[in-house]
């Protein structure tokens, strides 16, 4: 890792955490007791970016954040952004987030690999408002083809958006 990119690193974990009223952590998330990059009260997230204009969610990056988070009885979230452009968005699984959603999320992807490569240019223009105000994008990972339901469904957000909700999603129930 460069210095440069150490840099972007630790300034974007510490102001994720700074964001949801926490802190990022030390070695980044490298310590067996202290895991994810950054971590409040009811959230632990993990934050990747690139300085391309794509991005690929995986998976099994959503599923180590989901399998530390439950360790310590918090909400995973996936943190991601290009940082040309910066903007940044965050991951929930669908149980921490269903509550919010209502009917109209327009943007979807629905797939039965274990990944998806998102542009900025691509989440940009699927930018849309729901009743709730809040942008959504229902994303289905290992789907069957034609079955959307057998897959792991998670919804992103902007982060913003996110952020400016997160009292919402904490009432959620899960953790």
């Amino acid at each position: 890792m460069t210095k440069k990119t150490k840099r972007i690193s630790k300034k974007r974990e510490k102001k994720a955490g700074e964001d949801v009223g926490g802190h990022s952590h030390a070695g980044s998330g490298s310590l067996w007791f202290n895991q994810g990059d950054a971590s409040s009260e009811y959230f632990l997230i993990e934050d990747k970016y690139t300085t391309k204009d794509s991005y690929s969610i995986t998976l099994a990056v959503l599923t180590k954040v989901e399998q530390q988070a439950k360790r310590v009885g918090k909400i995973p979230v996936l943190r991601f952004g290009f940082e040309p452009s910066k903007e940044n968005y965050a991951v929930l699984r669908y149980c921490d987030a269903c509550h919010l959603i209502d009917d109209d999320v327009l943007s979807k992807a629905v797939t039965k690999n274990k990944s998806i490569r998102f542009t900025a240019k691509y989440l940009y223009q699927s930018y849309s408002f729901s009743k709730s105000g809040l942008f959504m994008f229902k994303l289905i990972l290992g789907a069957t083809l034609g079955k959307e339901g057998t897959g792991k469904m998670f919804y992103v957000f902007k982060w913003k958006d996110f952020v400016d909700n997160q009292v919402r999603f904490v009432c959620s129930g899960e953790g």
